[in-house]
């Protein structure tokens, strides 16, 4: 899947709470921070299976703070509107598409 917007929001110490009608919501635990100044990228591995690149704005989170979350289990939420599977987005998945 793909989340359309930079909309997946990391909930710390929100752990399996429940998600809105018009969300998603997932557990993890984050394998990777990198703090990039306005954002911070978050690594997570999903206990479902697979993993979730999330990109955050850094409003209220400073360097440190952002990569002390490595190795936590988080929550995650998402906004449904925003998810399409690849095969919807033009160009991922087609045939012409060679990878290797």
């Amino acid at each position: 899947m793909a989340i359309r917007r930079p909309w997946a929001k990391i909930a710390i110490g929100e752990v399996g709470s429940a998600a809105n009608a018009d969300e998603y919501a997932a557990t993890g635990r984050v394998e990777d921070v990198v703090y990039l100044g306005a954002v911070t990228r978050y690594l997570v591995d999903l206990e479902g299976g697979g993993r979730l690149v999330v990109l955050q704005q850094n409003l209220d989170v400073e360097s440190m703070e952002a990569l002390e979350v490595k190795g936590d289990r988080v929550g995650l939420r998402w906004k449904r509107d925003y998810v399409r599977p690849l095969e919807q987005i033009e160009g991922v998945g087609s045939e012409e598409e060679e990878i290797g």
